[in-house]
């Protein structure tokens, strides 16, 4: 990764993260969601695809992740501990 990018994304982190954190109210899971969205720009970056505004790019990528997270826990339901039911 050039110096450059490397840059350019540094300047957003504090974005993307502020706006993680009001999006899920937790610092460890928007901290994850923050990472997620640089994983998903870099291997993107990598392929040798060009990204006209990468601040537009990288709240998406991260509307993306959240919303993702939240369809995987739709469909994984809540976890119940047998310890815990009463009957």
């Amino acid at each position: 990764m050039d110096s450059e990018l490397a840059e350019a994304l540094h300047i957003y982190v504090k974005s993307l993260r502020r706006y993680a954190m009001a999006m899920t109210r937790d610092s460890n899971e928007a901290d994850d969601l923050v990472q997620e969205c640089l994983k998903r720009a870099l291997i993107y970056i990598q392929n040798g695809r060009e990204i006209q505004n990468l601040r537009a790019y990288l709240f998406t990528i991260l509307n993306n992740v959240y919303a993702d997270e939240l369809s995987r826990r739709r469909r994984s339901g809540t976890v119940v501990s047998i310890d815990s039911e009463t009957v």
